[in-house]
């Protein structure tokens, strides 16, 4: 509790977000164009906002990296706590120096979420110290109690174990390179489509494609995909989100370059669409009081459409991936009107 105001991102899960309530710490949203801000824009934020923590979700839900080696070097030099949420890099530590782990640089605390990518049960997870955290073995286990049950699932132990065994195994080594080499194929066929079928190139996780397409929504490959046996991760207004793991054989693959193959005629009779930019989905949370201060209050439920101006005492969230888009203390904009639907009920602080 020492770290009382901390810089958060747009792309922040909404646990982050509860531990900032239990913590009654203040959450500084790091201005960006996008959920997911760049290099440049985290290293601004920590230089302007007095902030003495930096919790950065990284590698973001889509796939995209930022300089994560500069951003822990910076926050070493000027004395910022960093902990990082690698849920959807749980596969990273598996890679080469390509794709590398918070772990390997100066962070001072990393999650991992092993179901996600690893084939660990529902309900595992990691919390690593790397080398020279500023946080001891004895303060951290200290606090698990806080979190932890005091009756511990052998089944998910034995899975994290299996997991973390299968992964830097001959097999499972051998088995990632594989998906990701059929993952480089993919993105060669979809090279030869244009703007009709393509995806997004700042996805840097080689086990991830977002498709795109000038012609349709995300929601729309969705369904395409959907009617022919492929069902996305996830899918919005720009795009369809697929994810890869050594699980996949190459026959999934097959099928998987087959089925694109097959949608692109339907997609070029399609007239181009109207694209909206990033900004369109981001906003800068106009936060009045504590997250958790607005949390505890007394409350009153409102529809969305009668809160404009009044400050939440609740979280909305967006599944997948589980990032807010409304939280405890936060005022109520135009914004959220726009993006929820009017009769949305909410808490609101009395």
């Amino acid at each position: 509790t020492q770290y009382k105001r901390v810089a958060i991102a747009l792309n922040s899960h909404i646990a982050t977000i509860n531990g900032i309530i239990l913590a009654g710490l203040e959450p500084y949203f790091i201005p960006s164009v996008s959920l997911m801000p760049t290099t440049e824009e985290v290293i601004s934020a920590l230089e302007t906002s007095g902030v003495s923590a930096l919790l950065l979700t990284h590698p973001s839900y889509e796939g995209v990296t930022v300089d994560l080696a500069l951003i822990a070097d910076y926050c070493r030099k000027q004395d910022l706590a960093l902990a990082v949420d690698e849920a959807h890099g749980s596969h990273f530590p598996f890679l080469d120096e390509q794709w590398q782990s918070a772990i390997a640089f100066k962070a001072d605390i990393v999650t991992h979420s092993m179901h996600k990518y690893t084939g660990s049960l529902v309900q595992t997870a990691l919390l690593h110290l790397p080398t020279d955290s500023r946080f001891s073995i004895e303060q951290v286990m200290g606090v698990m109690p806080l979190f932890e049950t005091t009756t511990r699932s052998n089944l998910l132990m034995l899975s994290i174990e299996d997991a973390i065994k299968k992964g830097y195994s001959e097999e499972g080594q051998g088995l990632f390179w594989q998906a990701i080499g059929e993952c480089d194929r993919l993105r060669s066929q979809l090279d030869t489509y244009g703007k009709v079928l393509t995806y997004d190139p700042q996805v840097s996780d080689p086990l991830k494609i977002y498709l795109k397409s000038d012609r349709t929504t995300g929601e729309e490959l969705a369904e395409l995909l959907y009617e022919r046996g492929i069902d996305g991760e996830f899918a919005g207004e720009e795009g369809l989100l697929l994810i890869f793991s050594f699980h996949h054989n190459p026959q999934d693959f097959k099928f998987m370059r087959e089925t694109l193959a097959a949608i692109v005629p339907i997609l070029k009779e399609k007239a181009p669409k109207d694209t909206l930019p990033d900004s369109y989905f981001c906003r800068r949370p106009q936060m009045n009081i504590l997250p958790k201060d607005a949390f505890f209050s007394r409350k009153e439920k409102l529809p969305i459409g009668q809160a404009l101006g009044k400050i939440s005492s609740c979280c909305i969230k967006k599944v997948p991936p589980g990032s807010p888009i409304l939280i405890p203390g936060e005022e109520v904009t135009n914004w959220h009107l726009k993006v929820l639907e009017y009769n949305t009920m909410i808490d609101i602080t009395c």
